[in-house]
């Protein structure tokens, strides 16, 4: 069969965050200048379901200090393109199923964004968060039927959720022990839809204090599949603790469908607890694709331990663990020196050193780079954030194409 390689894609992405017919913008401005609002609280109180709350920054990036309680279908944007309006409160939304609720240019100075509750069954409650700031808060939302979309944002805490998307993020975790980074639960709602963890860069316990035992990912759902793809996990855990970049604890148990955890950079400085890189369970029926990590720590318990198959990783250090079997393309001793950003410098063996497959080519075409930067979704397509009025944050399209066929594009995207 005649393939062709996909070099350039043209397409018109629909933009996933859409106005309502009919609906109206309010305007919050610093002490209602303008006629505007002079709370977020007023213009919500004055606001209906599809209406766009737009607010602009106060002088000297002061916040807006409130709690902001939502039971409506609204957009909170900031007024002016490339800047954050701030805010200091918790941010606490009702669940109702088909309820939609999205924050663009957020900064939140101490407090929490959260669901209250399952929300009925139905439609899921949305939640877009989108590039947003807390420099003091969590995202929680660990109740059945919600649809969590964080994308291109800066997180001070942990992330929770059932299903949704976690794309291109900055999620540093420096003051909670014992507490994963991102963690996903099982959803009452099971489907064959495939939950993504891509292009975020993950921070565990940069207090050497912190995060006795704990986890970048941390995954327990049984009902939809995981595609971890080209995220950079940096741990530094405390004395004797037990460090994961990834844990898989559970997996979706039917053969429909696979689990992906491809082109990552797992980093750690334990020289004194227990490490392991990547960690997936024995489920029947799950299926796991492995490869083009790049796992580097002063001593590895197991860069990897679990059960599936693996091929072409690199780790500087550890055998494999559990029931995994070297295929004879994994490399447990492999020259690996990396930037502050987990980048691979000159002279480390990943370079150029992935399944050689095209469909794994790294975006100029060439033999994909195992690690975070290599491959079709390089962090380097989601850092730094962008921060104008609209992007297409994330593009889903085939790696190879036979003459003569339909391709399918899968295009997310915003527009403020």
């Amino acid at each position: 069969m005649l393939m062709k390689t996909l070099k350039t894609i043209c397409l018109f992405a629909i933009v996933l965050f859409s106005l309502q017919a009919n609906a109206a913008d309010l305007a919050v401005a610093q002490n209602g200048t303008g006629g505007a609002y002079a709370s977020i609280t007023d213009a919500y109180n004055a606001a209906t379901n599809g209406d766009r709350i737009i607010i602009t920054p106060q002088s000297g990036n002061s916040p807006y200090v409130e709690n902001l309680t939502i039971s409506k279908s609204l957009q909170f944007i900031s007024g002016v393109e490339g800047q954050q309006f701030t805010i200091q409160g918790t941010i606490t939304i009702n669940a109702a199923a088909g309820r939609e609720v999205t924050f663009i240019g957020m900064r939140n100075l101490v407090g929490n964004i959260s669901g209250n509750t399952t929300s009925p069954v139905g439609t899921r409650c949305k939640v877009n968060i989108v590039n947003c700031t807390f420099l003091n808060g969590n995202v929680a939302f660990d109740y059945d039927n919600w649809d969590i979309n964080l994308i291109s944002s800066e997180i001070k805490g942990t992330v929770t959720y059932r299903y949704g998307k976690v794309i291109g993020n900055i999620i540093d975790c420096d003051s909670l022990p014992y507490t994963p980074v991102i963690t996903v639960n099982t959803d009452a709602n099971p489907s064959n839809d495939t939950l993504l963890i891509i292009g975020n860069k993950i921070y565990v316990g940069t207090d050497f204090y912190c995060c006795y035992t704990s986890a970048g990912i941390y995954w327990t759902s049984s009902s939809q599949y995981f595609s971890f793809m080209n995220n950079y996990i940096t741990h530094i855990p405390s004395y004797g603790s037990t460090a994961h970049g990834i844990y898989v604890s559970n997996a979706k148990s039917s053969s429909t469908g696979t689990n992906t955890i491809v082109n990552n950079t797992i980093t750690s400085l334990n020289t004194i607890g227990i490490t392991y890189g990547i960690y997936t369970p024995s489920v029947t029926n799950a299926l796991y694709v492995i490869k083009n990590n790049v796992l580097k720590a002063p001593t590895f318990s197991n860069p990897l331990y679990g059960f599936g198959g693996v091929s072409f990783n690199y780790t500087n250090t550890g055998n494999l663990g559990g029931s995994l079997i070297n295929d004879g393309t994994n490399n447990l001793t492999a020259t690996i020196n990396l930037d502050a950003d987990g980048r691979l410098l000159a002279g480390s063996d990943p370079i150029n050193a992935g399944d050689a497959d095209s469909s794994y080519y790294d975006i100029n075409l060439t033999r994909n780079d195992a690690g975070a930067y290599g491959g079709s979704f390089t962090l380097d397509n989601f850092h730094p954030f962008y921060t104008g009025a609209a992007r297409v944050y994330f593009l889903n399209a085939p790696r190879r194409v036979t003459i003569g066929n339909t391709i399918g594009i899968k295009a997310d995207s915003f527009d403020r």
